[in-house]
């Protein structure tokens, strides 16, 4: 989860998705895979790119963080963390959406959908994670700006 999450950073400085975001678990679904605890993001401006940072807390209390630039450009890039050793890439599909994928070496890839609402107080984020071997995720998560 932590690696589809990685990608849903904007990139332009007057973006209104720059901020801190919690996840709303009532408002999201988990096809899959249980909600976490809590899972905050923060989104900070960088050259051509986006700061990214997950705090994520499991409902056994472990909780991890990363962080990570991403590039808006389409250009496949190698990745690599706890989970994942691969390439992955981003894009913008309009003014208000982002298109991330990430192949990781074949143990299984993501592909993310990351949505501005109408009002800049919520990102939504569909993701879907096909994992090697299963479960596969499917999850559509609720961003409030904090």
């Amino acid at each position: 989860m932590i690696l589809l999450l990685t990608v849903i950073a904007t990139g332009n400085c007057a973006e209104p998705a720059f901020g801190t975001w919690r996840v709303n678990t009532s408002r999201s679904t988990f096809a899959g895979g249980g909600a976490p605890r809590s899972l905050t993001v923060r989104l900070d401006p960088h050259s051509n790119a986006a700061v990214f940072t997950l705090e994520r807390v499991e409902k056994d209390g472990r909780a991890t963080t990363s962080s990570t630039i991403v590039y808006f450009d389409n250009t496949p890039r190698d990745f690599q963390d706890f989970d994942c050793a691969g390439a992955q890439s981003s894009r913008r599909l309009d003014g208000r959406t982002i298109e991330s994928r990430r192949n990781c070496g074949g143990s299984h890839s993501i592909w993310l959908v990351r949505r501005q609402t109408d009002t800049s107080t919520r990102l939504i984020i569909d993701s879907s994670e096909e994992r090697r071997p299963g479960p596969n995720l499917d999850w559509r998560l609720v961003m409030e700006k904090q």
